[in-house]
């Protein structure tokens, strides 16, 4: 089962979406499901049964006009790649992923890229033992002051502050 909701004819007039999805054992590949929506302005993801969810790759890619993004129940722990899940959401200001599981997640590169004015961002349990693929992770965040994580997150990126262009 893949979410596609950007290809369609009318995917252009979408300016919000309300998800929630109860039964989502088949739930495997959110690639791309709402890039390209130029005027998508908020999102609210209530999937708390994802378990079998792998790939949230692009999954928000270019959506220029979204300020709002509300994950209320979002199961993340088998998700191995979020390549430009959030790259060029140009208006978000603030983003809480705190209750994400990122555990398994072993590619990352790109993924908040291009996220010119997002200046909080919560990754309270990010996890990035696993990761091997995080270049530009942060690439382009010129106003992101505040990032909410626990040690071992900040451990990793002071080590990786030049592949994730974290700002200074």
């Amino acid at each position: 089962l893949n979410l596609d909701f950007h290809k369609g004819y009318y995917s252009i007039y979408i300016t919000s979406l309300d998800i929630t999805i109860d039964e989502t054992n088949s739930l495997k590949y959110m690639y791309s499901s709402f890039s390209e929506m130029p005027n998508l302005k908020s999102v609210k993801l209530n999937i708390p049964k994802a378990t079998s969810l792998d790939d949230i790759s692009y999954m928000f890619q270019n959506d220029t006009a979204l300020t709002s993004i509300n994950f209320i129940n979002f199961d993340t722990s088998n998700v191995t790649t979020a390549d430009s899940a959030f790259m060029n959401c140009s208006k978000l200001t603030s983003m809480d992923l705190g209750n994400w599981n990122t555990s398994n997640l072993k590619d990352a590169q790109g993924m908040f890229n291009g996220c010119e004015n997002l200046e909080t961002l919560n990754l309270k349990n990010f996890d990035m033992s696993k990761a091997d693929t995080y270049n530009s992770m942060f690439g382009g965040c010129i106003k992101l002051k505040n990032i909410i994580c626990k040690q071992a997150f900040k451990d990793w990126c002071i080590t990786n502050q030049d592949a994730i262009e974290l700002p200074t």
